[in-house]
């Protein structure tokens, strides 16, 4: 039960894990504004009406309610199918920001203006990389017309502090207007370079696998036989089709000594072969002789054996793996194994003639 528990939060988080970052983000925003405005209070020596109802209770509302819309689709109605997460996350921020606003606001005339420089701060940071130029300077714009309107309103005077808030709106919505321009630029450029990567990589890729289908179909038809086989005597994936022809059964994953059936003593023999062949001690020219030569298979054929060494690149010196080349070599063996009958025949014919001669001889003597 608990582990099912554990696969389920997991899986929560995983599929929503972007919604929560950003009902996080605004947790802690409103942790910050409450303690920026309790920090303002002790500098100005003045009151901080602190409230659970306004600093806690309504902003996690707003936070949670966005949350759910998100997650749910609530605002499907309102919006575009396909955008509507988005709008939907920028209504509930808008909210967000506006109830902030009204907060600072309505703090002490001493340094409410301050304070909704440090929301308005939070504001910009939030929506970094999100806004371009034009978006920051337009976001800036509201703001300061929000807040002018909840002074307006709420007959709040526009004291020192005002004064010096509308000139940052002015500089920093520039400055960070520039900055989110430069952000949004970098990043577009970061992703057209992994998608260039990605696309050199996947062409690369598709290149180099034409390539392998190239050469192993001009492999294939040479009815040869290749197989590749580490030092465990164990053969690779990719042995040719004619290795399943030649041997009967498709070699890969399987062991070489048993492919070509091996007895006992052939099998220990084959094995330090292989052995020393990859120490390196002893040139592999020197050993290759050593190595069985001949197979015949299932089908009565003759089947001949060669070996290439492929080296490491890093140390030449060292075999990494052994390539076995099989050829059917049946009517080239037949036609060997006949020539050397008739030769002995020959032979014996000529020893015959030699004989009779020297009798022959050896009578005309007398």
């Amino acid at each position: 039960m608990i582990q099912e528990n554990r696969i389920i939060f997991k899986n929560f988080i995983k599929e929503n894990k972007r919604n929560l970052l950003n009902s996080v983000a605004g947790i802690i925003s409103w942790g910050m504004i409450s303690f920026t405005n309790y920090f303002f209070s002790i500098v100005f020596k003045t009151k901080f009406d602190f409230s659970i109802f306004h600093f806690v209770l309504i902003p996690n509302l707003i936070i949670f309610s966005g949350f759910f819309a998100i997650k749910f689709r609530l605002l499907s109605f309102l919006f575009p199918s396909k955008k509507v997460k988005l709008f939907t996350h920028i209504f509930f921020v808008s909210i967000n920001g506006i109830y902030a606003t009204y907060i600072s606001v309505i703090q002490n005339d001493l340094y409410n203006g301050f304070s909704i420089l440090f929301t308005y701060i939070i504001g910009l940071v939030y929506w970094n990389g999100s806004l371009g130029f034009k978006g920051t300077t337009l976001v800036s714009f509201l703001f300061f017309l929000i807040f002018s309107f909840f002074l307006k309103i709420l007959n709040i005077d526009f004291g020192t502090d005002e004064i010096v808030l509308t000139y940052f709106f002015a500089f920093s919505g520039l400055i960070f207007g520039f900055l989110n321009e430069n952000t949004i630029r970098y990043n577009k450029k970061q992703k057209e370079s992994i998608l260039f990567k990605e696309n050199y990589a996947k062409t690369l890729e598709i290149e180099v696998e034409e390539k392998t289908n190239n050469i192993n179909n001009l492999i294939d038809s040479l009815d040869q036989g290749f197989m590749i086989f580490n030092k465990n005597g164990i053969v690779q994936e990719g042995a040719t089709k004619a290795s399943v022809q030649l041997f009967g059964t498709d070699p890969a994953n399987k062991k070489i000594s048993d492919i070509l059936q091996f007895n006992i003593e052939e099998e220990e023999n084959f094995n330090n072969w292989i052995k020393h062949s990859y120490k390196g001690k002893v040139p592999f020219k020197d050993l290759i002789s050593l190595a069985p030569k001949i197979f015949k298979n299932k089908d009565g054929k003759i089947i001949g054996l060669d070996y290439k060494p492929i080296y490491n690149k890093e140390k030449p010196q060292n075999i990494e793996k052994i390539i076995c080349i099989a050829n059917d070599i049946t009517e080239k063996y037949q036609f060997e194994k006949e020539a050397k009958s008739e030769k002995s025949i020959i032979i014996m014919s000529n020893s015959s003639i030699q004989s009779l001669f020297l009798k022959f001889v050896e009578q005309l003597s007398y």
